[in-house]
């Protein structure tokens, strides 16, 4: 989940000029009818890296309109914190309850 372009541009020299974006849909909460944000909070500590945010629900859609699968009901971590050494590394924290 990547819900700004600038989240996904590589601050690092070695990763300069590559997008993890590219060719991705960016994920916006405000665009969604079946999104929904959870009064749940999460954090996560590596090395010395950190990472928090809070949690949403919405249904994930893979693959093309017409040929698409949809999962309702998944709950997932939004960033709202993200510590330097996180910066080039897009962290998505899926928990499904189906």
């Amino acid at each position: 989940m990547c819900p700004k372009k600038e989240c996904c541009l590589a601050k690092n020299e070695l990763l300069r000029g590559i997008n993890g974006c590219k060719g991705k849909r960016l994920f916006n909460s405000k665009n969604s009818t079946t999104y929904r944000r959870l009064r749940k909070s999460w954090q996560i500590h590596y090395g010395t890296g950190y990472a928090a945010g809070f949690t949403g629900k919405d249904t994930i859609r893979f693959g093309d309109s017409g040929d698409r699968l949809a999962v309702g009901g998944v709950e997932f971590g939004q960033a709202s914190n993200l510590d330097d050494s996180f910066q080039q590394i897009l962290v998505a924290c899926v928990n499904t309850e189906l």
